[in-house]
């Protein structure tokens, strides 16, 4: 399961460049569906104030297959991924 913060600090800077936290959490996440192995599954998750399955409008868990439009689905839904900018960070 991937955990992704989108409380409102995500929108500050994150110290590298001009990136912002929530750019460098997108880049991350897109790693990942370049290295994660055939046969395993993937989940989004995201939080603020309260928690959000971000996959959920699909599927919860995403089974990753050696075909690329799995890795393509999971890359859509990271890389769409934004800030709330009015989100607390709730721990």
């Amino acid at each position: 399961m991937l955990l992704l913060d989108q409380s409102g600090n995500m929108d500050f800077p994150s110290g590298i460049g001009n990136s912002k936290r929530i750019d460098i959490l997108r880049f991350s996440a897109n790693i990942l569906t370049y290295v994660i192995q055939e046969e395993n599954g993937l989940g989004i998750v995201s939080f603020d104030q309260n928690p959000h399955d971000a996959l959920s409008f699909v599927r919860p868990l995403w089974p990753v297959s050696p075909f690329d439009t799995d890795r393509t689905s999971i890359k859509s839904a990271s890389s769409g991924f934004s800030p709330n900018i009015n989100g607390s960070t709730a721990i």
